[in-house]
């Protein structure tokens, strides 16, 4: 039962309370019911909205459900935004982005803890152009700035293809690495799929 997300299939995070889990419930199955939605997927995702609501409204199968899931430390916070909440029935396939946001609390003594593995992806196509780009760029320098000595660093940077800036590396000049990501130009499409 732990591989499948009733949370996900309500679109509310794992702390609902039962009013919202009915909210959610509510709204959803409004949308896919047979008889409101002609669509032929929809009597399947009403099904799984269904089965979804059966279990997390009952308290003993959610429960059940919540003690399969694996734990993740109540002292991470978790948030999701997704680029499309609603996905209309289409032939061809589609693609849809999904931004998980984890937040640890601040450390007092940073320099005892683990070291960072950093990534970061900078959009450089056209749509980047002007003051989108210096913004980007200001705040990668900012965050090469504030990473310890023992940190990882990779920079990538995409627009109708994508290409490593900086490898992944624990020693990297920050002068050269700032004079690099300075230098960088909006030029191409935008296709984040590369990048990522």
């Amino acid at each position: 039962m732990a591989n499948i997300d009733y949370y996900s299939r309500l679109c509310i995070p794992r702390d609902a309370s039962i009013e919202e889990i009915r909210q959610a419930y509510r709204k959803l199955a409004r949308q896919y019911h047979p008889d409101a939605n002609p669509e032929t997927r929809a009597s399947e995702s009403f099904l799984r909205v269904q089965e979804a609501f059966d279990v997390l409204s009952d308290p003993l199968l959610k429960r059940e459900y919540d003690d399969s899931l694996p734990r993740i430390p109540q002292y991470i916070q978790i948030n999701l935004l997704y680029s499309n909440t609603h996905i209309p029935k289409m032939d061809e396939a589609q693609l849809v982005y999904a931004l998980v946001d984890l937040q640890a609390p601040r450390l007092a003594d940073s320099a005892h803890s683990s070291p960072l593995n950093v990534s970061l992806v900078l959009d450089c196509s056209t749509s980047m152009k002007g003051t989108r780009l210096d913004t980007v760029k200001a705040t990668a320098i900012e965050i090469l700035r504030k990473l310890r000595p023992q940190d990882i660093l990779s920079v990538v940077i995409f627009n109708d293809r994508a290409r490593v800036l900086l490898p992944a590396s624990a020693h990297f000049d920050l002068k050269k690495a700032e004079l690099t990501i300075q230098m960088l130009d909006a030029s191409g499409a935008t296709e984040i799929y590369h990048g990522l």
